[in-house]
């Protein structure tokens, strides 16, 4: 549901199935949201002269998105960016690799 602010007294339906983890666009005219499935839908919102929105769109289908992690929008507003799993073919759990202090080390080859 997108409500006004500060006043509450409109609002609009923007998902009939529900949606977690909504993300507006850095325009300000597509808000992002995620379905339990994992589906990623958009919609376009416009405000003038009043506030409309669209039916949402399926934009991404991957079961390999982390349930538990979130995505987000490029400054551009043109592509999404989020996590996955990623299969690990020998057998070992997946592995983090920490760098420390890597700003330094960038400087360090100027």
């Amino acid at each position: 549901m997108l409500r006004s602010y500060p006043e509450t007294s409109g609002q609009w339906q923007v998902s009939p199935a529900g949606g977690s983890l909504p993300l507006w666009n850095p325009a300000g005219n597509q808000l992002f949201f995620r379905q339990v499935s994992g589906q990623i839908f958009v919609v376009d919102v416009g405000t003038l002269p009043e506030v409309t929105v669209s039916a949402p769109r399926l934009i991404k289908r991957s079961a390999s998105i982390l349930a538990r992690a979130g995505f987000d929008v490029s400054p551009d507003g043109k592509r999404l960016l989020m996590v996955r799993e990623v299969a690990n073919t020998d057998g070992r759990p997946p592995a983090l690799a920490i760098v420390q202090n890597w700003f330094a080390e960038f400087r360090k080859d100027r």
